[in-house]
């Protein structure tokens, strides 16, 4: 009977510490809340973000994070007090190659913006976060009201103490690797037609694709990975979706932004999409081009999980790739939206102005508008088509052109102190730009004769 009882013993002692096997393995995660700010958010004024933020205090992989702007209280700042166009997180300490351009600089690990994005990497894999490194985060806030809101940029991210396999974080533009990471789509072209920019993407290591999202603006149709050497097959993309036309992003004042998509899809792979170093992949950001949009991105957020012999080949794509799909009521694209030109009335509510006030001035080819004491100048010009117009930023403080309206996308500048910028213009039509720096106050018309 003893070795009866001790057998039985022995038993429930063993069960109890299968039980328990799951219980420790959930404890290995770890989630923490984090904010950076407290950040000024009013005057319709559109602020840069770039400094050093709270990082996760252990060490582990990262394995899921998210981001959002709050107030004080933690609660979600909504479109009617303003939004986070963008924000991203570089890691200080890790220096590396983004891509396939050749400049070194802290790793970007996750971005988001309009479209809500979530890092959500498959089982076993992670971003390496070591005790040391130290994470910076850069973003850009609007404000659609004029009274001042103190907010916050709030994320959470979840950390796993164990092992996984650890991932390379890719940021690729269809756009390529020149000096600004936006592009302008001209439009014009009809109902239907497509503004598809291609970048040969030469994949920096080998490896296996095990997840990727997308940042994509107004007007957007898809964001394509495709495999040219495999039949020029789809690999994954990101495509966007856009709120119902009900809701309140589409009926905000001011409208200083067109709505972008709330949701790109997220692609995720555990078995993952080899890929070899050197391969070239072609990414497309497709945009309509029936309309002019100006600085529009299409950025694919590549995670990589490093493998010195990852097959190579047009093996069949996994069983397992998952994409997120839209959610109910969110549609596949909205209709254009132009952005009115702003001014306050005397309760400091913004309301719409067709046109600046005042005559219109005509000017010669070269002339010159002056953008100074917080004023273009002047500001309502008529020129003819082929005509150049050139901008003289002579305000210590810094302005910049953005297109509102017109019958082609007017490239923007952000200049200061001197600055000089200037456009040719060759199609007739009215044209407005302002200065998102200063919404309400700073307005330019165009008006180009045939």
């Amino acid at each position: 009977m003893p070795d009866v009882r001790l057998t039985r013993l022995v038993l429930t002692l063993a069960l109890a510490a299968l039980l328990l096997v799951p219980a420790a393995a959930s404890a290995k995660l770890r989630t923490e809340t984090l904010r950076a700010g407290p950040y000024t958010l009013g005057g319709f004024r559109t602020q840069f973000l770039e400094e050093s933020v709270p990082r996760p205090r252990t060490s582990g992989y990262v394995t899921r994070m998210h981001a959002l702007l709050v107030d004080a209280r933690g609660r979600r700042i909504t479109i009617h007090d303003g939004m986070l166009h963008h924000v991203y997180f570089n890691n200080l300490d890790v220096l590396r190659t983004a891509g396939q351009c050749t400049s070194r600089q802290p790793e970007v690990f996750y971005g988001t913006g309009e479209e809500n994005e979530t890092l959500d990497l498959p089982a076993g894999y992670g971003y390496r976060l070591r005790r040391h490194d130290r994470w910076q985060m850069s973003g850009m806030l609007m404000s659609h009201r004029y009274s001042e809101k103190q907010v916050y940029v709030r994320y959470r991210v979840t950390v796993d103490t164990a092992r996984r396999t650890a991932v390379r974080p890719l940021w690729v533009r269809a756009n390529g690797c020149g000096r600004s990471s936006s592009y302008h789509v001209r439009g014009g072209g009809g109902p239907g037609s497509v503004d598809d920019r291609v970048n040969h993407w030469k994949v920096p290591i080998g490896g296996r694709i095990v997840a990727s999202g997308g940042h994509l603006h107004a007007g957007s149709i898809d964001l394509v990975m495709r495999q040219p050497a495999c039949g020029n097959r789809v690999l994954f993309d990101n495509k966007p979706s856009f709120a119902p036309a009900d809701d309140l992003l589409y009926h905000v004042v001011p409208r200083l932004h067109e709505a972008g998509p709330i949701q790109t899809s997220w692609f995720t792979s555990k078995t993952g999409i080899p890929v070899a170093k050197g391969e070239v992949l072609d990414l497309h950001g497709l945009y309509s081009n029936q309309f002019p949009r100006q600085s529009v991105m299409a950025i694919t957020h590549v995670y990589i999980a490093p493998e010195r012999r990852a097959p190579v080949g047009c093996a069949p794509l996994p069983a397992d790739v998952h994409q997120t799909a839209p959610k109910a009521g969110e549609r596949p694209s909205a209709p254009y939206q132009p952005i009115p030109l702003y001014t306050l009335d005397k309760h400091h509510k913004p309301v719409v102005m067709d046109e600046p006030p005042g005559p219109s001035v005509a000017l010669a080819d070269n002339a010159v508008v002056d953008l100074r004491s917080f004023a273009f100048t002047p500001e309502k010009v008529t020129i003819a088509a082929g005509s150049t117009l050139r901008w003289h930023f002579d305000d210590v403080a810094t302005h910049n052109l953005t297109f509102a309206s017109g019958p082609r996308a007017v490239a923007g500048q952000q200049l200061a102190k001197g600055g000089r910028t200037s456009t040719r213009f060759d199609t007739p039509g009215r044209y407005q730009l302002f200065c998102y720096l200063h919404p309400m106050t700073m307005h330019e018309q165009i008006t180009v004769t045939p």
